[in-house]
């Protein structure tokens, strides 16, 4: 899983959330019950630990979405790209600094699309999250 794929999840998680959307967003229908295998979009039972984890990976992420948005600013194509190098690494370090895999981080946010009560549980969680 590439950084600059975990970095796009994570700004429309973090978009989504900015807004409140993701409390209020229906629940998408599902076939077949999720699996927690390895690859999977969607883990069988997202524990809360892993959903604090998350959170709190996901309030880091957010506060380098908006340094890097300062620092982009008024830069050219070429220095915007290198920034978002920077970026992804740093996302990156941040989900992993959690105690989680890109996959899995990945995995929690698509869960949370999908459900509107583990994305409101999410959703205090991110705003209650120490950053450090």
């Amino acid at each position: 899983m590439s950084a600059a794929k975990l970095f796009a999840v994570s700004v429309i998680a973090a978009a989504m959330w900015a807004g409140g959307a993701a409390a209020q967003s229906p629940s998408a229908p599902s076939g077949n019950p999720p699996s927690a295998s390895p690859g999977m979009t969607h883990p069988q039972a997202i524990d809360d630990q892993d959903l604090r984890r998350f959170a709190a990976a996901t309030a880091k992420i957010r506060i380098v979405d908006r340094e890097y948005t300062k620092k982009k600013d008024g830069k050219s194509d070429a220095e915007r790209a290198a920034l978002s190098k920077e970026e992804d690494k740093e996302n990156l370090a941040a989900v992993e600094g959690a105690g989680l895999t890109p996959a899995l981080y990945n995995a929690i946010s698509k869960a949370i699309q999908d459900d509107p009560a583990l994305a409101k549980k999410a959703y205090e969680y991110i705003y209650a999250a120490p950053v450090k």
